[in-house]
């Protein structure tokens, strides 16, 4: 399941970079080259701890 977020996230980053980054940083990812490129079904998350939760999209009230 978080494979299929990672990936996700990687088609965020040319309509919502910031939103991108941010998860990026919850995974423990480094930015790659091109997010084309990071279009992959690999396993770079395997074993590795995710970070803090956090709100993506607070709600405005």
């Amino acid at each position: 399941m978080i494979e299929a977020l990672r990936l996700a996230n990687a088609l965020l980053a040319p309509v919502m970079p910031s939103v991108h980054a941010s998860i990026n940083d919850r995974l423990g990812l480094e930015p790659c080259c091109s997010w084309k490129e990071d279009l992959s079904w690999d396993h770079r998350l395997s074993g590795k701890k995710l970070g803090e939760k956090t709100i993506l999209f607070p709600r405005d009230v």
